[in-house]
């Protein structure tokens, strides 16, 4: 159950004003995991959150 307000006309809803059923389902894809690649981790990147990790010591 909820309230409706209608900001146009300032005026809260009854209940059933623009209610609606689904009378079609649709099927539904398959839910998995969403996989990535995993890339290796370049000599660049490991400087970089070795940056990030003696800022962070810093603070």
């Amino acid at each position: 159950m909820a309230i409706v307000f209608d900001m146009s006309s300032g005026k809260i809803q009854s209940e059933n004003t623009g209610v609606s059923r689904i009378t079609e389902h649709f099927d539904l894809p398959e839910n998995g995991p969403a996989l990535q690649e995993v890339s290796e981790t370049s000599e660049k990147d490991i400087a970089y959150l070795e940056h990030i990790r003696e800022l962070l010591r810093k603070l």
